[in-house]
């Protein structure tokens, strides 16, 4: 077991699986560049670009944010765009996957996550986040807006609250009458804009769904990661100010740990030898 990463690493290291993350980043804002795809690194990666120009060293992810245009884009045409030792997984092309966002996947590797590893649905390779995001009139969620996303998600994740007993009941006297995939794509598409109206913000469709001021994305920038150059927002402070406060102090040791919990990583093998596959066409 690796002290870094919670994960148990065969044939490889936290060091092996970031390299292996790197090349595929490289590899997907290549493609994006090519079709003329925008993309934002975010979060964590973004936090790795700006303060150490390469990944965190504890990290074991890289997040990617898209507009929903582009990523639609992705989502319907992501063949053209890569070979086909890579795959683009979401809730559209994958059983029992809930995640608002899709995966950018090598397929010739392996990232099996404690939490999904007994759905034999999905292709468990090493794969980066790639994120949509939305415009939105609104600079704040609401009151009706927290209620609902609060309820669909609690149907999708069954992450309520203890404290909210009122969801609870809902959930128990009404939630036969919304199935799982129903209160997902009422989640995801909660803030998608129908109407072309004067934008104030986006509305990051993580599984939260953070709201952000538009400005923060209205102009790009380069930033430098692990020896290249990749499209970040030219206010990047404000960005990682407001997810990490004083993000450019270094956190404290027992902070230094990734957030994933892995079964099995293998950067050498593809997951289907990890798995007895039957009847199921890859």
């Amino acid at each position: 077991m690796n002290s870094k990463c919670n994960s148990n690493f065969i044939n490889c290291n936290l060091n092996d699986l970031q390299n292996k993350l790197v090349s595929m980043l490289d590899i997907f804002a290549s493609s994006c560049e090519k079709f003329g795809l925008k993309y934002f690194l975010y979060r964590g990666t973004l936090l790795g670009s700006i303060k150490y120009k390469k990944m965190i060293p504890w990290d074991d992810d890289i997040d990617i944010i898209m507009p929903r245009q582009d990523y639609n884009f992705l989502l319907k045409n992501y063949k053209k765009m890569f070979d086909n030792n890579f795959y683009i997984e979401c809730f559209s092309n994958t059983k029992g996957y809930f995640l608002p966002f899709a995966k950018f996947i090598d397929l010739n590797t392996t990232a099996i996550e404690v939490e999904f590893k007994d759905n034999l649905n999905m292709k468990h390779g090493v794969w980066l986040d790639i994120i949509p995001y939305d415009f939105s009139t609104k600079t704040k969620f609401n009151k009706f807006d927290s209620f609902v996303l609060t309820v669909l998600r609690h149907r999708i994740y069954n992450d309520v609250k203890k404290g909210d007993k009122f969801i609870i009941k809902l959930e128990r006297a009404f939630g036969h009458l919304l199935p799982r995939e129903r209160a997902f794509v009422k989640y995801d598409n909660f803030f998608v804009k129908r109407k072309k109206t004067k934008n104030k913000s986006i509305v990051i469709s993580d599984v939260f769904k953070t709201i952000l001021p538009l400005e923060y994305f209205e102009t790009t920038s380069v930033g430098e990661f692990n020896g290249k150059k990749y499209v970040i927002p030219a206010n990047y402070n404000e960005l990682l100010t407001y997810f990490y406060n004083n993000w450019k102090l270094d956190p404290p040791p027992e902070k230094k740990v990734s957030h994933h919990h892995f079964y099995i990583i293998d950067t050498t093998k593809p997951f289907k030898e990890y798995f007895k596959y039957e009847d199921i066409n890859y």
